[in-house]
């Protein structure tokens, strides 16, 4: 089963993004921001990263700089799922680091395809 985490600092997102996802038949994992994430992904490893940027304590672009910088992590695909304002104002580097984004609010086949998109990639 493929396994997706999810990082994002509002339960209610992160409970929405999992529903959504289990309807597909993804396995999630869930990550309330970049620390719990990083810890997380000490004990399993997902084959495929939804990341939030604005997040407090450790945003996103943080999150990708040290998953990119660890020999283990650095090939998982990572999405961005962030209000199209806050992916403007990010810095470009959240941008290069991460694979693929998408808007909040997310569009469900959006969603899909773009993850499907970036598991073929990664074969």
């Amino acid at each position: 089963m493929t396994k997706i985490m999810v990082v994002d600092d509002e339960p209610d997102i992160l409970a929405m993004v999992e529903m959504i996802l289990n309807r597909k038949g993804y396995e999630t994992i869930l990550a309330e921001g970049g620390e719990e994430a990083l810890k997380l992904l000490g004990e399993t490893k997902p084959d495929l990263i939804l990341l939030d940027l604005m997040m407090p304590r450790m945003d996103g672009t943080e999150f990708l700089r040290r998953l990119r910088s660890d020999e283990n992590l650095r090939d998982i695909p990572v999405i961005v799922v962030s209000v199209r304002s806050t992916i403007e104002k990010e810095s470009r580097e959240a941008m290069e680091l991460a694979d693929d984004y998408i808007t909040k609010p997310i569009d469900i086949p959006t969603l899909y395809a773009t993850i499907e998109e970036k598991l073929k990639e990664k074969k």
